[in-house]
């Protein structure tokens, strides 16, 4: 069984919650967005890598994904290329949250149709704000 699959968090109270794929090589970092991210409400699936993140969009089909540039196999404007190439994960909300601050991450990140475009550090409030306004959550 693969780590992202592992660390899984099931969303409690409901079979059919929404999903959030979090794609970032750093252990540290996914566990601290995770501690933001409202599992009540969202089922967060971790991924460390694009290719493992690639493989987990297409089964998971997420109404969100917050995805790392800088990734230790395929970057993260790859792996944002592929859910809008496939009919089944299209309509996600990407969000790249990472630490490339250049304008040309940020157009690069526009020309594969991210969503938003977040820099680290940045705010857990505004986590939050992209997840409630992303998912439908009771």
């Amino acid at each position: 069984m693969a780590i992202a699959e592992m660390r899984t968090i099931p969303a409690q109270g409901t079979a059919t919650a929404p999903t959030v794929l979090l794609v970032d090589d750093d252990p540290l970092f996914r566990r601290l967005v995770r501690m933001t991210i409202p599992t009540e409400d969202v089922t967060v699936v971790e991924a460390a890598d694009g290719t493992e993140a690639i493989r987990l969009a297409r089964i998971r089909r997420p109404s969100l994904i917050f995805l790392d540039v800088y990734l230790p196999d395929v970057d993260g404007f790859e792996v944002c290329r592929q859910p809008r190439a496939d009919p089944a994960t299209t309509a996600a909300r990407i969000v790249m949250l990472t630490s490339a601050q250049g304008k040309a991450d940020r157009a690069l990140a526009g020309m594969v149709s991210a969503d938003d475009y977040l820099i680290k550090p940045f705010s857990p409030l505004m986590l939050l704000q992209l997840i409630y306004d992303t998912v439908s959550v009771a």
